[in-house]
């Protein structure tokens, strides 16, 4: 938020008729986040409103119609859930109706919190995390999803009364259409591509190859992407980290990541197993359903896998050139994820 802009709402406002705010709990890239309570039953829940200074771009505008009709779609425990969406009144002269979403209110911390004051996590808590985050992805995918920017802000740990652990999905604010039978398979242009003009959708640290390469985002761009977390929360470390960031853009892209082994002692064999499946180059290569990294984790799966590590040909460094091109063009990578 600008400063001097003044916040949004205030504690004790009372929104949509029946929606008392509290405490404002987050800012990000396109609003503020407030917990409020819902008058009708009593529960706690997050009021997501759009920055002023946002409302005249209709990309944002887009942007945050499709949050709400992606998130809209997916009913699951391991996905955030969406409970309403109305249009927030001016409040001040001058100003303009704002959207506003009204998702549950999450009460714990994102993976990003958890790795940044743990370093590390250890395996049985990474595969806990895994087999809910898949959950997660599959029902969204079944729905004709692809979430494009999954990464440890975007999972968030819960834990209820019994300590029990519940881990959800969020942030579908760049997420796209399959094209499977739900919905457009468009970006803001209307074009189907990863891009419009010339803009990466994403936080370049998580994605794809074939996201890198400007390619259309598939299912198995977000099991890649919960790959490298995956690897980066057992591991301490991404799979790649030597050299300058376009350097390891470069290597994720033409280079295998290494295994797990070489850094993570005792890992077992079938969370290496399946996080190194996530992290092959090629789509094809990787799970074709989030499901079925479950299943592997449980011997349920392939239990004799190997595919060959498949190399790009040399025409995808034209893609990855335009890529790395726009990166250095605006001083550094872009990161265009929605908070």
């Amino acid at each position: 938020m600008p400063v001097g802009e003044r916040p949004a709402l205030a504690r004790g406002d009372l929104v949509h008729g029946r929606y008392r705010v509290g405490r404002r709990v987050g800012i990000g890239g396109m609003g503020e986040v407030y917990r409020a309570e819902d008058l009708s039953d009593g529960r706690p829940v997050a009021l997501k409103v759009v920055q002023p200074a946002l409302l005249g771009s209709a990309k944002t505008r887009r942007r945050f119609d499709r949050e709400v009709e992606m998130t809209g779609r997916v009913d699951h425990p391991n996905v955030v859930r969406l409970l309403d969406f109305f249009e927030l009144a001016a409040r001040r002269p001058g100003e303009t109706a704002r959207p506003c979403l009204v998702m549950e209110f999450l009460d714990g911390e994102t993976l990003a919190d958890r790795l940044s004051e743990a370093g590390q996590l250890a395996p049985s808590e990474i595969e806990a995390i895994l087999r809910q985050v898949a959950a997660g992805l599959d029902a969204a995918h079944a729905a004709g999803i692809v979430h494009r920017d999954l990464k440890p802000d975007n999972i968030f740990l819960v834990r209820d009364a019994a300590d029990a652990l519940r881990v959800v999905v969020t942030d579908f604010g760049v997420a796209r259409g399959t094209g499977l039978g739900f919905g457009d398979n468009s970006d803001d242009s209307g074009v189907q591509s990863q891009t419009a003009t010339g803009v990466l959708l994403g936080t370049p640290d998580y994605m794809a190859p074939e996201q890198l390469e400007l390619e259309t985002a598939l299912p198995q761009s977000d099991l890649y992407a919960l790959g490298l977390i995956a690897f980066e929360a057992l591991a301490g470390r991404p799979p790649f980290l030597d050299g300058a960031p376009l350097e390891v853009l470069f290597r994720r892209v033409e280079e295998p990541a290494p295994p797990l082994s070489d850094f993570v002692e005792r890992c077992p064999p079938p969370l290496e197993r399946v996080v190194a499946r996530c992290l092959e180059l090629e789509p094809e290569a990787r799970y074709e359903r989030a499901r079925d990294l479950v299943a592997d984790l449980d011997g349920e799966g392939e239990s004799r896998w190997s595919i060959p590590r498949l190399r790009i040909d040399t025409g995808h460094w034209v893609a990855l050139g335009v890529v790395l091109g726009l990166l250095a063009g605006i001083a550094g990578l872009v990161v265009l994820s929605v908070g």
